[in-house]
This record gives C-alpha cells, structure tokens and sequence, in this order.
C-alpha cells in the first residue's frame, strides 16, 4: 500500500472512531482515552519503516498531527509503531507482541542481540496498578522511571504477576539458550541453586522441541513465589525466588535489551489511563438498558464450513459461543469439519491467532471451557481416528505419555459403541477445561481424561502455529475480527461479566457433572482395552469363541478334542487377568515351552482370590448321545481325582441331565460349559444351568484334563501359549485396568430399595452385584426386590455353597501310610534296600550250603562205605 493511501485510510478510521465515541486522544487537555483496535492495530503493524517515515513527515491538521505523533513513538535510535492501548512491533525484528497477555498489559518491547545477531525480541507485560505508577512519571528521567518501575513490580509481586515474553527470530540449541538466560540472572542473586533450578526448566522446555527455532516462544511470569517458565504456551515449571533477579536482567542499567528499556519509557510515562465503564449488574440489560442477551444473540448465524458443507450452530446448549470452523485434511482427504465454541471473553480476543490461542487455553474464571465440536465427512475405524487425534496431541503435552492413552481409550470406547467405525456424520465433542478433556461420542458422554494441562494441549492442536486445521484458526479471526462484531463480542462479554452468580452456579453444576462422569471413567477405559481383544477360532473345527465371558472371564486359548480320527468338540479356556499375565511373562518359543505349560497349568489350577475361578467351554461338533459324552467326561476326571467316587458320579449325573432336557443327544452346536471353582465344578448346558458337583478338588481335577502332560486336548495348550506368551505389556494393563476399575464401583447415593423401585435398569452392573445391592431385603411392603427366595436358595446350593469351612476328607491311616511312596527318594530308598537283600539272601545261602554238608558228612561216609563194598 502505498504511505499516502494508508495514512488516508488510517485517518479515515480513526475519523469514523471518532464519530461512535470511540476517542483515542483529546489534544487540548492531554488526557487520553484509548480503546483496543485489533484491526486497526494489524494494518498499522504491517506499515513498512519507509512508510512510517513518509507518514510521519506529512502535515495535516493539528488533531491529525497529534495522533500520528502519538502513534510512532520513540527516539532517534529505537522507534517503535504503536496504537495506544494496542499492539507493538519491534522494529528490528518485525516481531509483533499483542497489546494484552491474559489480564497484564503490555509496557514495552526491544531486541535482544549478541554481536549482529538478533537472537530474539522480548516484551514485558505487568499489572494495571504498575501502569498506572509509571504512566505518571516523566521520560526526561528514563534511569528513575526504570527504578521506580523496578519498584512496583517488587511491591506487588505478592499479589499479582509480572511476564515476560521472548520470541525467537534466531534458532539457539537447548543447552545455549538456557546458559545463556542463567548466566544474566547469575549476578544478580545469590540462590544459585534456584538458578541451576531455572537452567534445567528452560532445557527441559526446549529440548522437547530439538531447539529454540524462530518462532519459538519463551514465557516467564514472575511474582513472590518464584518464576514460572512456558515454552510455546505449556507450562513447564517453576523456579523459587528469583523474580526481582529475573525482572533485573532486562530492566536495571545494565539490562540485555537497552532497546526494551527505552520502549518501556516511551510508550508508558507521560500517559494517563483512564479505568473503563463497569458493566451493569444486571443480566438481562445491557449498561444503556435498551438491549437485551436474547436480541444480542439473536444476531448470530450458523457458520457454514465451505470445503465440507458443514454448518455449526452459532451457540451450544452450555452457552458456549461459536467462534469458527474450518476442515481437517489428510492430503486430498478431508477427514472432518472442525469447529471452536467458547466465553465471550475468547471472542473478543480473535483479533490474531496468539491472542485467541492464550484466551482459549487460558481457562480462567472468564473462560472456564473451550469446546471443539468434530463431525466426521471421512469413514475411520475406532482406533484410526483416536490415534490421529491422540498422535496430535502428543508433541504438545510435556506430561506422561500414558495419559494420551486414557485420551484415545475414551475415543475408541465412543466409537466401539456405534460398531467401531466414525461415518460419515459422526460427531466428537472435546471440553477442554483445566482438569482436562471430557470426550463425547454422538452426544453421548464417554468420560473425562484428568490430567493438568491436557485441556491446553488439546486447544493448541487447533490455535498453535502448526495447528491441523489452518482455515479454523482463520475463520475465527475473520468472524470476529472485524468491527460490527468486535461491538458484539463486547456486548457478550459485558452481559458475562454481569452474572458472577450465575456462573459460580454453572462451575459448580460443571463440577458435580464431571465428578459423576469420572465415576465411569475406569469402566469406560478398562472397556477400550477389552476392545483390542479378538476371538479366537480353532483351526480343526472352525469354531470361534469370543474374547471375553460376561462374568469378566478372558478367552486363553482354543482347541479341539479328537478321538482317533474323529473331531468330538471344539473347546475354550476361560480364566482371570491374573492367569494371562502369569503366563505373558513367558517369551513365545519353545525354549521355555514346558516352564510355560506348567505355569498355566498351575495358574489355572490355583483356584485362589487372585484366579477364584476357571472356566471350560466345549462346542460339540459330532454328535452323540447323553450317556456316552457324560460318562467320557467323567472317566477323564475320575483318573485325576483322588476323592470318593460319588463327587464323579454328581458330575456324571448333572451333564446326562442337561443333555436329556435337549432330547437326549448332544447335536452339533451344544454348549457345555464347567466352571472350576474351590467349591466344586459348576455345569450348565446351554446356558442354562444344571447344578454343582461339589467335591474337594475336582475343580483342579477338571483343569487337569484339559492342562496336564496328558491333556485331553494338546491343541489348546499351543493354543493358549501362542496366544499370550510375550504379551506382557497388554496383560500388564489389562490387569491394572481391571483393579481400578473393580474399585471405582460407587456407594449409592441414596436408599439402593428406592432405585431398585424406580428404575432398576439404570443401576450399573458392577454396582448391582455390589455388597451395596446384594445386601437389599428379598421384599418391600410385598414387592420383590433384589433376588428371590428362590435365586438365593439356587445360589446357595448349586452354585456358591453354605457360608461355612470346607470339611476335610476322611481318610484312614493306610492312605497316609500310602501316601508316603509318591515320594521320590523313598522310591529310592527302597529300590536300595531291596538290592541290600537280594545280595544278603545270596550270602546267606552259601553259608547255610557249607553248614548243611558239614552236618551231613558223617552220616554220608558210612553210607558210601557200605555202597561200596556190596
């Protein structure tokens, strides 16, 4: 633009300003009221140094004059473009700084060089009460307006914060940048720890990013407690003690940025800020009392997203207001429509990407929530889309991984509940607030990930410079950038400060909503996980068996049982977390293949708290009769059990039962299913359930069938050790998942009869079989609640059992006598002692041969005498 264009155009601005009250300067009695210009301010900030200069020889007429003076500031070595109350730009380094940094105004900005180089540009930003102390003082004496300003910031660092924003125009590595900021803060305090404390904050900050390239920002906010260091909006940490030492390097004598402190003097002393006209009270009127919420709202339309066709409403139910949209794409591919709902505080702040980027992620009082509304116009899988968004949101979290993980367990959990896959026209609502993000599917609310400043990451992945969705950042700032609609953003967000108690309402009812939410937070995540797994399908009859039972058993492994050539049934292995994970900690291999089988057989077999119960489900694929696959389970167990045959026979008797009530013959397709428990075997057939086999042990006698070195079934052992061997770190969570999320089951409110009455379907299935339910009387004024007599009778004897102590089993001292040859070394022993007699005996028998012969030779002699003379 060339100057004499511009300077009419901002002459006629300034005249149409001044036309609607708008008043930038009174030029007779030198006290000035400025208002914020964020339009105007862009267009100025854009002037090139030739153009300043044209304009600022020009002559025009006095009021005219005097403004344009009061514009371009500065000395004769340091000048600096400036609208009052508005925006400042470094000269040497064209680098922009934002007239507001939250609730801090901006005093100054400068360069910091070393030698040539301009390594970055800082700006300082404080509180209105130390404006108002150096807006007093004269810029004739710029050391003792810097003392002074010094000063205030130390009187008040107890109450309010000081910062200082430096952004790079120089790339500077991690390691250098860090020294270099300590080394200046060194000096000037004598808490070296404190300054070792800060150097490793900054490299922290930095080193996530590789280095502090141009563009880079650096935010220090300093108060009583210490200095508190960002790096690009993401607060990294603090460091005690240093806020008059760190507020020293750039403001005493001997400063980094002489050019600062001259900015400082000449845009801050000599001024007179003038406090701006409190909104009324009222939540109804605005201050003039001729205009209403509902009018003013009244003038907001949908925005329609161009390159989808998408259109978002212009305010959600919560009274979030429509700030932009703009598409997300993945090469030609446009994934989804993205829109920003937020306070009126956000919207008056879209006069640039940083300042709506800072009021988004801010989340104070005046901006609790900022939401992101997501509809899909791209078919994804459940775990495509969450790991897309959860890989954007991790370069710009500086917290645990793992807590991305809870942020796309909560996606994938959403989508799984439409089939797994986001179509077209699916919808993804994020509310990112200070305790985190809350993620909604379709309008349904899956859960909140808790974690300190993901609400702030997850904002910048749609406001910070790389943002995914570049036309959002600009539709925002073109829809409220301009100056019809910066009077209704002022509008809105005068109406919003007028209702303290409405919002101190909301937060609290926000609170209680997000506190029930968090309830069924573990339940949803243990849910995402449980979503990864998979049936397993055995390969010889092509049965496939799902991954996990409804009373929280996991699918181990499959196999089928053959009898010689014939395919009797296909069966699965069902046990807790606990037996996967003893048996992932083995490596896939057959190096430790016999370690392992052992392993799972004694898990299994256990019987325990940690494993109380495991489950066999065999699928008949030939058929046969009740009799004959009763009796061929039965003699299975009977040569692994060592009880009284009676247990085997109940056992017998309840599958012959189950299989008669189908007509006697178990058909293709006939579920039997045994569930191994300390009490006994529990049978069902079908689904229905026929009875428990109570006996000591014949629980593990049953899992010994199928798990032994003589199993019935070796194919579901390949099975179960292929499944899970080396699948350590998923069993590991899965295990972990499953103890939180057994403990996040809730105390009820309220009297559990009065639920049970009213809406018994709401109640959770973890809470309903919670000692807090179960313990509910059978009846209520004659209504059944809870279980029946005739549940709990069933219960007690078929499946759990009397509440009392196992009786040991009766056995007579020839069993115990018995029971002393399992052992080993007395096998050996006695094979030693049976050689030790063998040769004994052989001994013995040579002597007895000399002594008989020696008592029989005086008797033979005269018998062969006499032989021999006949």
């Amino acid at each position: 633009m060339a100057p004499t264009t511009t300077f009419g155009t901002l002459a006629l601005l300034l005249l149409t300003n001044h036309q609607n009250n708008v008043v930038l300067a009174n030029h007779h009695d030198h006290h000035y009221k400025y208002a914020s210009l964020p339009s105007l301010s862009r267009s100025v900030a854009g002037v090139t140094s030739t153009s300043q200069h044209n304009l600022s020889g020009n002559r025009h007429s006095s009021s005219s004059n005097h403004l344009l003076s009061k514009a371009f500031i500065g000395n004769s070595h340091h000048k600096f473009w400036s609208l009052r109350g508005g925006a400042l730009v470094d000269p040497t380094t064209k680098i922009e700084f934002d007239d507001k940094l939250g609730d801090l105004s901006l005093l100054g900005v400068g360069v910091r060089k070393k030698g040539p180089i301009k390594v970055y540009s800082v700006g300082v930003y404080t509180n209105e009460d130390v404006v108002g102390t150096i807006a007093a003082l004269p810029k004739s004496n710029k050391e003792g307006a810097l003392a002074s300003l010094r000063e205030a910031i130390k009187t008040t660092s107890k109450t309010t914060t000081t910062s200082f924003l430096l952004k790079m125009s120089f790339k500077v590595g991690a390691e250098k940048m860090a020294a270099a900021i300590a080394e200046s803060v060194d000096p000037r305090t004598s808490d070296k720890g404190a300054v070792g404390t800060l150097k490793q904050l900054i490299l922290d900050g930095v080193a996530a990013k590789g280095a502090a390239a141009p563009g880079t920002t650096l935010q220090f906010d300093c108060s009583d407690e210490g200095v508190k260091v960002s790096v690009d909006g993401t607060e990294i940490g603090s460091a005690p003690g240093l806020c008059q030492a760190f507020c020293d390097v750039f403001l005493d004598k001997d400063g980094v940025s002489p050019a600062l402190r001259d900015s400082i003097v000449e845009n801050s002393c000599e001024t007179s800020v003038t406090p701006t006209r409190s909104s009324s009270n009222s939540d109804r009127e605005s201050p003039s009392g001729d205009e209403s919420l509902e009018s003013i709202e009244s003038t907001l339309k949908p925005i329609q997203e161009s390159a989808t066709g998408v259109t978002f409403a212009p305010k959600l139910d919560d009274g979030l207001y429509l700030v932009g949209c703009g598409v997300r794409k993945k090469g030609p591919i446009k994934v989804y429509a993205a829109s920003m709902y937020s306070s009126a505080t956000v919207l008056n702040n879209a006069s640039s990407q940083s300042n709506l980027r800072n009021a988004a992620r801010s989340f104070d009082s005046s901006s609790p929530t900022t939401s992101f509304v997501l509809e899909m116009t791209f078919n994804a899988g459940a775990e495509k889309i969450a790991g897309a968004i959860a890989e954007s949101v991790k370069p710009r979290y500086n917290g645990d991984p793992s807590d991305i993980n809870d942020l796309e367990a909560l996606i994938v959990a959403g989508v799984n509940k439409k089939g797994g896959q986001a179509s077209k026209g699916t919808t993804f609502r994020f509310d990112c607030s200070e305790d985190g993000v809350s993620v909604s599917v379709d309008g349904n609310v899956e859960g909140q990930a808790s974690f300190k400043n993901l609400g702030s990451s997850f904002v910048d992945v749609f406001m910070d410079d790389s943002a995914v969705s570049p036309t959002l950042v600009d539709s925002c700032i073109k829809t409220w950038g301009s100056g019809e609609a910066k009077v209704i953003s002022s509008r809105l967000s005068e109406f919003s400060n007028g209702k303290p108690a409405s919002k101190g309402k909301d937060k609290r009812l926000q609170k209680k909503e997000q506190t029930k939410i968090k309830v069924d937070v573990e339940l949803v995540k243990l849910e995402a996980i449980e979503a990864k797994l998979k049936p397993v399908q055995d390969a010889a009859t092509g049965v496939a068996f799902d991954p996990k039972l409804d009373d929280g058993l996991y699918l181990i492994g499959a196999g089928s049982r053959k009898k010689s050539f014939v395919k009797l049934y296909a069966v699965a292995m069902y046990a807790s977390p606990t037996v996967l994970h003893f048996l992932s900690t083995f490596p896939l291999g057959e190096e430790q293949r016999r370690e392992a089988s052992l392993a799972l057989r004694n898990a299994s077999r256990a019987l325990d708290t940690l494993s109380p119960t495991t489950s066999f489900v065999l699928n008949i694929v030939f058929p046969v009769d009740a009799k004959t696959i009763a009796g061929a389970i039965a003699k299975s167990v009977q040569v692994r059990f060592g009880g009284p045959s009676s247990d085997i026979d109940e056992l017998e008797s309840l599958i012959t039962e189950g299989v008669k009530r189908k007509g006697g013959q178990a058909t293709k397709g006939t579920m039997l299913r045994f569930d191994c428990s300390k009490v006994g075997v529990s049978v069902s057939v079908d689904g229905n359930l026929q009875g428990i086999a109570r006996g000591n042990d014949i629980g593990k006698a049953l899992v010994d069938v199928f798990m032994d070195d003589k199993a019935v079934s070796p194919t579901l052992i390949e099975s179960c050790l292929k499944t899970w061997c080396g699948a350590k770190a998923f069993t590991e969570t899965l295990l972990e998942q499953c103890k939180k999320a057994s403990k996040s089951v809730p105390k009820p409110t309220s009297d559990p009869r009065l639920r049970l009455k009213a809406d018994p379907s709401s109640i959770p299935l973890a809470s309903l079989i919670s000692k807090y339910y179960l313990s509910v009387p059978t009846s209520d004024d004659g209504q059944v609640l809870g279980l029946t007599s005739q549940d709990r009778h069933n219960r007690l004897k078929y499946i759990f059992g009397p509440n009392e102590l196992e009786q040991p089993v009766q056995r007579s001292l020839l069993s115990y006598i018995i029971e002393q040859f399992d052992d080993k070394l007395v096998r050996i022993l006695l094979v030693v002692a049976m050689v030790s007699a063998f040769f004994g005996l052989l001994e013995v028998k040579e002597k007895v041969g000399e002594w008989g012969l020696e008592l029989l030779q005086p008797l033979l002699k005269p018998l062969l005498h006499l032989l021999h003379h006949e």
